[in-house]
């Protein structure tokens, strides 16, 4: 059991099981290893949003010990799991463990989430001027009329998963010709670089969504 708290590249947490990431979290946290549960908790949500291992234990362990980050990244998979059932406001599975104040963290998630996207797919990340740029209104009407057309490209992804969205879009414009011959090269860099920077923002902003404090 020692080595699951060893936080190594070839870590059996690689493998584990949410079973095995319950022991080594309890371990972590009995022994006050802050810095151990911090890499755990990294390779348990890396193997979480891959959708390898369901997050249901996560949210319920997290809740109980008050890690927001864990917590909030597990409800953010858990939502994107149901799709279209929260669609209405309702969490009807009478079958989940969670209990109604989880099950209220987790519908003002959706509706938060679901509301963001309506605005950011329609409203693109700024980008700063670049030093040579001479027509920055030029970059940023561009920019503006083609992260729309990209954000609007129908696709599999479901809305609420803004990551797996903002990822997609990023990837499609990149390669976007358009972008490529009205933006100066050194806007067309930034403005890449803010949907990363987005999606980091929106990462470590999730707890805000779901109501935790």
């Amino acid at each position: 059991m020692a080595s699951l708290l060893v936080p190594k590249a070839n870590s059996p947490l690689r493998t584990a099981s949410n079973v095995e990431f319950l022991r080594a979290m309890r371990l972590a946290v009995v022994h006050r290893r802050h810095d151990i549960s911090g890499s755990i908790q990294t390779k348990w949500l890396t193997r979480i949003l891959w959708h390898e291992l369901s997050p249901m234990p996560a949210i319920l362990f997290a809740d109980r010990h008050e890690f927001r980050g864990l917590l909030s990244h597990a409800y953010y998979t858990h939502m994107v799991e149901l799709g279209d059932r929260l669609d209405r406001g309702i969490y009807s599975d009478e079958s989940s463990p969670l209990n109604r104040r989880q099950k209220t963290h987790l519908l003002a998630g959706h509706h938060s989430i679901s509301t963001y996207w309506k605005h950011l797919r329609v409203t693109p990340p700024s980008f700063p001027k670049g030093p040579r740029c001479k027509l920055h209104k030029q970059c940023t009407a561009a920019w503006t009329m083609r992260w729309s057309v990209a954000c609007s490209r129908p696709c599999s992804i479901a809305g609420t998963d803004v990551l797996r969205r903002l990822r997609l879009v990023e990837d499609t414009l990149r390669v976007d010709t358009l972008l490529q011959v009205c933006l100066a090269p050194e806007c067309l860099v930034s403005a890449l670089n803010s949907i990363s920077q987005k999606r980091m923002e929106i990462s470590n902003g999730l707890h805000h969504h779901f109501d935790l404090p």
